[in-house]
């Protein structure tokens, strides 16, 4: 079993879906929506992102906010032609 197989079995055995639109697929993106309702983004770049549903105490409308989950490096690069 390849190790794609198996990150997707065992995502499919705690109980997350595969909500990627076909646009969101184009772009190199997967979203999937956790058991608990949450929404995690993975997207080409390699960061991970979590989506959550907020709502405006004083308007009452409701917007998404994420945060990354996994971190950042600064590191010292170089462009070789």
């Amino acid at each position: 079993m390849n190790e794609e197989k198996l990150a997707i079995d065992t995502l499919n055995a705690l109980g997350v879906k595969d909500v990627t639109t076909n646009r969101q697929k184009n772009n190199g993106t997967t979203m999937f929506e956790l058991p608990t309702g949450g929404t995690v983004a993975e997207f080409k770049s390699g960061y991970i992102r979590k989506y959550l549903m907020a709502t405006n105490p004083v308007s009452n409308h409701k917007y998404h906010t994420c945060y990354q989950l996994n971190p950042t490096y600064k590191t010292k690069w170089k462009a070789v032609n």
